[in-house]
């Protein structure tokens, strides 16, 4: 099955040989190789977004198929991480940098936050209590 059709001729890059901003900001600069062709892509800054969640989905659908796993998710590894409230006040920022230096921040609504809680206890093996009148989702 052409899983690519109407999407038109894919244009197989074979490597990533860096990436940065341009000068004013605007847009992310990728260089790859096209075979022997070393062409540079220029991202709106917009568009960065949108790119790294379509990405992310490609990368999935791609390790579902070849590991023939519905479920299968890759793990990122962090090098370092930080929760702190974010400036709205209604969410919890969860930050974490990956070695290369790619970092992501992650909002939760903060009602949330009790949940997130729960889960990482029971995930380490220590023991939660539940508030007399709170319900757990």
């Amino acid at each position: 099955m052409n899983r690519s059709k109407g999407l038109g001729k894919p244009v197989r890059v074979d490597s990533i040989t860096g990436v940065t901003a341009s000068k004013d900001g605007k847009s992310g600069l990728l260089r790859c190789k096209l075979g022997e062709e070393e062409v540079t892509l220029a991202f709106p800054f917009g568009q960065l977004i949108p790119l790294m969640q379509s990405l992310s989905h490609a990368f999935g659908q791609c390790s579902r198929i070849q590991k023939r796993a519905r479920d299968s998710k890759h793990g990122l590894k962090v090098e370092w991480w930080e929760i702190g409230q974010a400036p709205d006040g209604l969410h919890i920022g969860f930050s974490f940098r990956m070695p290369g230096g790619m970092e992501m921040t992650f909002l939760v609504h903060r009602t949330q936050a009790a949940a997130m809680r729960d889960t990482l206890s029971v995930s380490l093996g220590l023991p939660i209590s539940t508030p007399e009148g709170v319900t757990r989702q």
